[in-house]
């Protein structure tokens, strides 16, 4: 992907030799321990050839090696960990850098403390510029309709989306408007099943992707989605009430801790990939949008958890960093 999209942006782009650990032993594993010697190689070259004033890690095998030579040649370094559950590469590189940027309170126990500060993830900046009644106009929603969104990330969850066939089936009322984004791989498959229910579809859309998030959740009652970094970090921007339901094989469940930020400060409700059923889930939408007062403590929650400045918090602290050395 960065492959693609750095170069798009106009920015130099420079790739090192490299890959993560698989569980169990295989011939992968051999290749992996390569990586290792490999991305060392090529980390202690571009160091030289850059000489840069700061190198910063967001996680991943791939920036491992290059912050531990960083940190050894004294070059100043920080990372950026995006989940309330640290990565192995993050925990690992802890202990070398300078700064530690987290986006969630609960990501710091895992590092020093006294290297940790509270960042939060950027957010694009229409996110930082809500207005949920211009958000619902902008729909077409009336005040009295009660926006239900299904979102299973970019390439879609077909749990979620079995889920979502049982709700709109069996939960069709007149003022309960429904956006399913299915992702690009289950998109027309979900889309014919939608067709061939005898119910009303008009309050029903369905999307493969979807261009104007910020605008939606702003407009959005509830939400159903996975529980990824951004994911949380849009929802609580916006304070809409979710129910959150983990990727069940993301790396570490971090997932699950992500969720467990909105949802253990009465925000949103999590339900496991592993429990999840129609009956289960329309259960849980009914209990929340039948009761206003619940809806709206839950959005109260939700927007407590909400960082819209993180890009400052970060870069006040990189800039701050790189002066401080550059004193010493």
């Amino acid at each position: 992907m960065e492959k693609n999209i750095v170069p798009q942006k106009g920015y130099p782009l420079k790739l090192l030799r490299s890959r993560g650990f698989e569980k169990g032993f295989s011939s992968e594993t051999l290749e992996a321990v390569k990586g290792i010697f490999d991305s060392w190689i090529d980390s202690r070259k571009l160091l030289k050839q850059e000489k840069p004033d700061l190198v910063i890690g967001t996680g991943g095998f791939t920036s491992a090696m290059l912050l531990i030579a960083a940190s050894l040649k004294k070059i100043p370094t920080m990372i950026h960990e995006q989940n309330a559950y640290p990565g192995r590469s993050n925990r690992l590189t802890s202990k070398f850098v300078d700064k530690i940027a987290i986006s969630f309170p609960e990501a710091e126990k895992y590092f020093n403390p006294k290297k940790t500060f509270l960042a939060g993830n950027p957010i694009r900046n229409e996110f930082k510029e809500l207005n949920r009644d211009k958000s619902r106009e902008k729909l077409g929603l009336k005040s009295t309709d009660k926006l239900v969104i299904f979102m299973g990330g970019s390439q879609g969850a077909e749990a979620i989306n079995q889920a979502a066939l049982y709700t709109i089936e069996n939960y069709n009322e007149p003022d309960i408007i429904y956006y399913i984004l299915a992702g690009k791989d289950n998109y027309k498959t979900l889309k014919d099943k939608i067709d061939s229910l005898d119910i009303d579809k008009s309050r029903i859309k369905i999307f493969d992707y979807y261009n104007d998030m910020s605008n939606l959740l702003a407009a959005g009652d509830l939400i159903i989605s996975r529980s990824g970094a951004m994911s949380i970090t849009e929802i609580a921007a916006c304070g809409i009430p979710s129910i959150l339901i983990p990727f069940p094989n993301a790396a570490g469940d971090h997932q699950t801790f992500n969720a467990k930020v909105i949802s253990e400060n009465g925000g949103g409700v999590l339900i496991p990939e592993s429990q999840l059923t129609g009956e289960l889930l329309l259960k849980n939408i009914k209990n929340i949008l039948e009761n206003q007062d619940r809806l709206g403590q839950m959005r109260a929650r939700t927007l407590e958890k909400k960082i819209l400045d993180a890009d400052e918090r970060f870069c006040n602290e990189a800039y701050n960093l790189v002066q401080k050395i550059k004193k010493n």
